[in-house]
């Protein structure tokens, strides 16, 4: 009893603490471990030293009731719950009577009615008194018919009683003799018999009364305190649901020209950082509304098989439930937290990779969209390998042959690869394109078929917004050659033309000296990466002279570098005279003096 304060004790500082203030997950686990440990703990064995608990004499929990081994067949002799001994028999005589021997399982049941008439000898009084003298019980070994035969007697009111006949299989099963097995099953049963006594005592009925209201009270307090968290949690996922709107923002806004503007990159890139961010708090959050709800059940389910095993009568439900229920019931719970434990994992080692990173903003931000992708993938991974595993834990629980059931999923996942050739491949280049980084969402590119910015991809299709709005989905299958026109970095290759008769040498200064200029301007310096490469003249015909520049910017900067270069461009031409190119042609006409001569001879009023 004071074991049992002192463990009350603890429990109620722990309440306190955890009222105080809940810091972490961690506080409230620790007391559900604590209640969980007060449910499950396991019966006392009373006053008797060298009982046969859960040994190789007397084992809890028989995982299995008949074995067979050869040409033999065993089964346990149980009472009140405990596995005391096996008997056993050739497999012919283990289903019907023959020689005189019964059915293993009759004489199973012949030997525990025995046990029981002897624990609850009506003589002495019934259910709650002594169902023999435990000063003068006997158990011995004697010969009948032939046989050997153990005896149970106290010397009282109990009269000597066959308990069971020791045959050579049940010696055999052992690798002991007739007489040294028949010797010790005497001190097996004699030990069995008293601790039955014990338990059925009132004295250690008030004690198992008084430990299973206690159980009770700690789990109504632990169920109260893990009510209020849940609210707690439940409050919290209904704010996050408000925030989903401002979170999963609205669609980009449409495009009115051929490739997207930066700012619309912009806007994709914040808006599915702000997703996942948000996915990540509703990750954790689910995890902790699903703990709080499952801790509970947990709670009440091993509170009630652990006071199931406190009383001799209900001791074999105890461990009924003990075998495949509650197995498969963790192995269902177990799948499930690992499912959404490795997703919240997931989600926070590759959040703390990303802030422990040295790289730019706009690098870090592509790395943050590559991430989310990949999060996508390994949970999805983490979710197959999971709940694999927990199907096969299952099947192993139910002793159903997994061999079989494997083989039959591998020509199951054969067949559906072969009907599905073009959505495994369609992964299969998603994969590579995650790994080698051709480009990522907010990127814009040209596959050929359609070109636009990046604003949704998966292992199997991607999504680009063109001009108009227009969103082509691509199967990534289909995506052979990839131009990422924003990866890295960007350039702007400015062309243009000035007039024949322009001073050449004059022209190429005013562009570099405009270049130079604005790549000193405080407003574009950042934007403007490396020195302005003026490549001079690259062509001279009817047009004019075209005069090629580079200017190396940020990803998807070339466009908004470009219009503010032609707008300083044409003040400084204005400034120094220099004309733009415009097409020319020269008419040649061979027999124009003859014909204007003879427009002179006919005073015609104008020329032909």
């Amino acid at each position: 009893m004071e074991i049992i304060a002192s463990l009350i004790a603890i429990f109620m500082e722990n309440v306190r603490k955890l009222s105080i203030g809940y810091r972490s997950l961690t506080s409230f686990l620790l007391v559900s471990l604590l209640a969980f440990t007060l449910t499950t703990a396991p019966a006392a064995v009373g006053q008797i030293p060298g009982l046969p608990g859960p040994s190789s004499g007397s084992t809890l929990n028989p995982a299995v009731d008949e074995i067979r081994v050869g040409n033999m067949i065993s089964a346990p002799v149980i009472l009140d719950g405990y596995k005391l001994f096996r008997v056993a028999a050739f497999a012919s005589i283990g289903t019907e009577q023959q020689d005189g021997q019964f059915p293993i399982q009759t004489r199973v049941q012949i030997i525990q009615n025995e046990l029981k008439g002897i624990i609850e000898n009506p003589l002495y009084g019934g259910r709650f008194r002594k169902g023999f003298d435990p000063d003068t019980l006997e158990v011995t070994v004697g010969t009948l018919n032939n046989s050997t035969v153990i005896f149970v007697a106290d010397g009282d009111q109990l009269a000597k009683r066959q308990v069971l006949t020791v045959t050579s299989q049940d010696a055999q099963l052992y690798g002991l003799s007739v007489e040294s097995w028949a010797a010790r099953l005497t001190d097996i049963l004699r030990l069995a018999l008293m601790q039955a006594q014990i338990e059925r005592s009132p004295q250690y009925l008030l004690d198992r009364g008084l430990i299973s209201g206690g159980i009770i009270l700690a789990v109504i307090i632990v169920t109260r305190i893990l009510t209020l968290l849940q609210k707690r949690a439940l409050t919290q996922w209904e704010t996050l649901q408000e925030l989903e709107p401002q979170a999963i923002a609205e669609s980009p806004p449409t495009t009115e020209v051929e490739l997207p503007i930066p700012q619309q990159q912009s806007e994709i890139v914040e808006a599915n950082q702000q997703r996942y961010a948000w996915e990540r708090r509703r990750n954790i959050n689910t995890l902790q509304r699903w703990l709080l709800q499952w801790s509970r059940v947990i709670i009440w389910a091993g509170a009630f098989i652990g006071l199931l095993g406190l009383f001799p009568w209900t001791r074999w439900l105890h461990f009924l439930l003990l075998k495949q229920p509650i197995w498969i019931m963790l192995i269902f719970l177990g799948t499930n937290l690992a499912i959404r434990a490795s997703s919240v994992a997931i989600d926070r080692f590759f959040k703390t990779l990303q802030e422990t990173g040295t790289l730019t903003r706009t690098a870090s931000k592509r790395q943050a969209l590559r991430f989310s992708t990949f999060t996508v993938v390994l949970k999805g991974i983490a979710t197959f390998l999971f709940t694999s595993l927990g199907i096969i834990l299952m099947l192993n629980q139910l002793q159903i042959p997994v061999g079989p059931v494997l083989a039959g999923a591998g020509i199951l996942g054969i067949a559906v690869s072969f009907a599905s050739q073009s959505f495994v491949k369609d992964v299969i280049n998603g994969c590579l394109i995650l790994l080698e980084d051709q480009y990522a969402v907010g990127d814009i590119i040209d596959v050929g078929g359609a070109s636009g910015l990046v604003e949704y991809m998966n292992l199997r299709v991607t999504q680009l917004r063109g001009a108009g709005g227009r969103l082509s989905t691509i199967p990534n299958g289909s995506i052979s050659i990839v131009h990422n026109l924003t990866k890295d970095w960007s350039r702007a290759d400015f062309t243009i033309d000035v007039s024949y008769d322009t001073d050449v040498d004059l022209a190429l200064a005013v562009l570099k000296q405009v270049a130079e200029l604005m790549q000193s301007d405080p407003e574009w310096q950042e934007t403007i990466l490396d020195p302005v490469n003026l490549l001079g003249v690259n062509r001279i015909d009817h047009s004019g002279i075209q005069i090629v520049i580079w200017i190396k910017t940020q990803p998807i900067k070339q466009w908004a570098v470009e219009r503010e270069f032609r707008r300083r461009l044409k003040l400084a031409f204005a400034e120094h005279g220099i004309s733009i190119g415009v097409p020319q042609r020269s008419l040649f006409l061979p027999h124009y003096p003859e014909l204007l001569m003879l427009a002179k001879n006919n005073n015609l009023d104008r020329p032909l």
